[in-house]
C-alpha cells in the first residue's frame, strides 16, 4: 500500500509552532505576504502571521464527528460517489482523486456564519451560538479543483442539470448533512472550489473533516461539507434539512444580498 505522504504537500508549519528565526524559512508564492520574525511567547494564542494552524482554527460541526479509516487505509478505501444527472458517474478514493486531477494547494478565509451573532443577539434574538469574533480562520488546502471533477463526468445539462449536492457521512436526527451550489458556479475553475484532503500541509484532522471535505471560497463554512461521502448533479438544489429554508439564499450572488 502506498504511503500517505505521497499526495501531500510539504507541510507548513505556522509561525506559531517554530521556536527560532532559522526554522522560520517558508517557501511561499511570492505573492503572499511575508511571515513575521519574532520570539515565541508563553502564551497559548500568539500571534501566528496570516496561516491558522490547525489546533487554533475554529470548528463547527452539526453533529458528532464520523468514524473514519485511519491513515493510510483511508486514502484508499474512502469513497466519494459522483453520480445523477452526469454522463459519467464514477466513485473516487482520496487517491483516485490525486492521481487522475491536478492537486493545487490554496489560501482560503473560512467564517462561521454565526461570527458575532452574540452581538447581533443584544439587537435582536437570533438561533444559534451566542459566536464571539473568532469564527474565522485561514489556512492553505490541498485537493483537487471541483471543475475538473465535474467535467470528467460531463454533466447532461441537457437533462436538466443546474445544480451540485454534496452530502457528508455525519448523521443528524433528520438526516446526513449536505449543501448545494449553483452546478454553473462549481463549474468555474476561478471561483476555486475544492474537494480537500489537507490542510497546512498536513492531514485534515478529524474536526476539520478527515479525511476529504470541500472547500468554497467566499461561502460561509456552513456550505463546505466535511466528511464527504456524496457529489450529486441534479435539477434541483440540496433538499438536506440544515439548508432548508435559512440558507435559501446561499446560492445568490453574495454581492447581490449586501446592504
Amino acid at each position: 500500500m502506498s504511503s500517505s505522504s505521497s499526495i501531500l504537500p510539504q507541510p507548513f508549519y505556522p509561525v506559531s509552532l517554530r521556536n527560532s528565526v532559522q526554522e522560520r524559512e517558508e517557501s511561499l508564492p511570492d505573492a503572499f505576504p511575508t511571515v513575521p520574525t519574532y520570539r515565541i511567547p508563553d502564551a497559548i494564542f500568539v500571534p501566528t502571521g496570516f496561516i491558522t494552524p490547525a489546533h487554533l482554527h475554529f470548528v463547527r460541526s452539526h453533529g458528532a464527528v464520523p468514524q473514519c479509516p485511519p491513515l493510510p487505509s483511508s486514502y484508499e478505501t474512502w469513497q466519494i460517489q459522483v453520480h445523477g444527472r452526469v454522463a459519467h458517474p464514477k466513485t473516487f478514493t482520496v487517491r483516485n482523486l490525486a492521481e487522475t486531477f491536478q492537486v493545487v494547494t490554496l489560501p482560503v478565509t473560512m467564517v462561521c456564519a454565526g461570527n458575532r451573532r452574540k452581538e447581533q443577539n443584544v439587537a435582536r434574538k437570533s438561533l444559534g451560538f451566542s459566536w464571539g469574533s473568532a469564527g474565522l480562520s485561514t489556512a492553505l488546502w490541498t485537493g483537487v479543483y471541483l471543475s475538473d471533477i465535474l467535467a470528467h463526468v460531463r454533466p447532461l445539462k441537457s437533462c436538466g442539470a443546474r445544480h451540485v449536492i454534496f452530502e457528508g457521512a455525519d448523521q443528524l436526527p433528520k438526516g446526513p448533512y449536505g449543501t448545494s451550489q449553483k452546478l454553473s458556479w462549481a463549474e468555474d475553475k476561478a471561483k476555486g472550489m475544492l474537494i480537500a484532503w489537507a490542510m497546512n500541509g498536513l492531514p485534515l484532522e478529524p474536526d476539520h473533516g478527515f479525511p476529504v471535505r470541500l472547500i468554497v471560497p467566499g461561502q460561509i463554512g456552513g456550505r463546505m461539507v466535511k466528511w464527504l461521502t456524496r457529489i450529486q448533479v441534479s435539477d434541483v438544489e440540496s433538499h438536506h434539512y440544515v439548508s432548508q429554508p435559512v440558507w435559501k439564499h446561499a446560492n445568490a450572488d453574495p454581492w447581490e444580498l449586501r446592504g
